[in-house]
């Protein structure tokens, strides 16, 4: 038997984040702050544009993103499950 590990979908409203950093507090590795002082994603397979950003990632860093976007007081941060499209957070 094949274990096919979940895959995820984050979205990040960079319009909504209004820059307290607190996604970068829980998760410092996967964030870092811009010059116009909004957060975006440190990975490089992150597909950017001036808005948005989205990030396809696996099981393994789940928790990680699941923290940072609860901890967003705006809530820029959206988390959903790439197969079936069921909104995390």
């Amino acid at each position: 038997m094949v274990f096919i590990e979940k895959k995820y979908i984050l979205t990040l409203n960079r319009e909504k984040c209004i820059g307290t950093g607190v996604c970068k507090a829980t998760a410092a590795k996967r964030w870092k702050m811009k010059e116009d002082e909004k957060i975006t994603l440190v990975d490089l397979s992150a597909k950017k544009t001036e808005t948005t950003e989205t990030l396809e990632f696996d099981e393994s860093e789940l928790q990680e993103y699941l923290d940072a976007a609860e901890a967003c007081p705006v809530n820029a941060i959206k988390i959903e499950e790439k197969e079936s499209g069921k909104e995390l957070i």
